[in-house]
């Protein structure tokens, strides 16, 4: 976990969060299968994308390093919150993960009883459910900075015009701020068609 807590860490992580979900809104709003980001409710993570056949991308963002705890962690929230189902994928975005848990949780088809056995055994501690999610878990391992650069990219592809970098700006913070800050707050969904109207 990160050592940072209190407000300036909880600001931090937010804002790592908005970006990132910005961020991946705007690489599917093109998709015709997409249809919208839904943000921080009772029983959802961080934010999903929700697909026209119903399936989900449950993303999880931290703006930290993390451990094989961090994911147990992350998983046991999606777990106990009960919305997952075999086809949905779960996205965990962070700074970076550590390389052992990255390359466990990446080749765990291949390798399932060792790495069973592993995961199982102290100090890692994992259970059957997160075993059971672990074949979901895709990691997206991209600093805050990147993915407000990656909003700016898509966002001004989108508008297919050429627009001064100051309005662009504006633009874009005005987007993240009333859209995913507020809409966070409120645990309201962002669709695809009421975005591109």
């Amino acid at each position: 976990m990160s050592k940072n807590t209190g407000g300036k860490a909880t600001y931090k992580g937010m804002n790592a969060q908005a970006w990132a979900a910005m961020s991946l809104f705007l690489q599917f709003v093109g998709r015709s299968d997409f249809q919208y980001i839904g943000f921080e409710g009772e029983k959802l993570e961080d934010f999903n994308l929700v697909f026209n056949d119903g399936r989900k991308l449950i993303c999880e963002s931290k703006n930290q390093d993390l451990n094989y705890s961090d994911i147990r962690n992350i998983l046991d929230r999606i777990h106990n919150h009960g919305q997952i189902v075999p086809e949905d994928k779960i996205i965990i975005i962070c700074k970076s993960v550590n390389k052992n848990a990255k390359s466990d949780i990446e080749n765990y088809t291949y390798f399932k009883e060792k790495i069973d056995r592993k995961l199982k055994a102290s100090p890692h501690k994992y259970t059957e459910p997160h075993l059971k999610l672990i074949l979901q878990v895709r990691f997206w391992e991209v600093p805050q900075d990147m993915n407000e650069r990656i909003v700016r990219i898509l966002l001004a592809r989108l508008l297919g015009i050429w627009v001064p970098e100051k309005r662009l700006e504006e633009i874009k913070d005005n987007l993240v701020l009333q859209d995913v800050y507020h809409g966070s707050a409120e645990g309201k969904t962002l669709t695809k068609d009421d975005f591109l109207k």
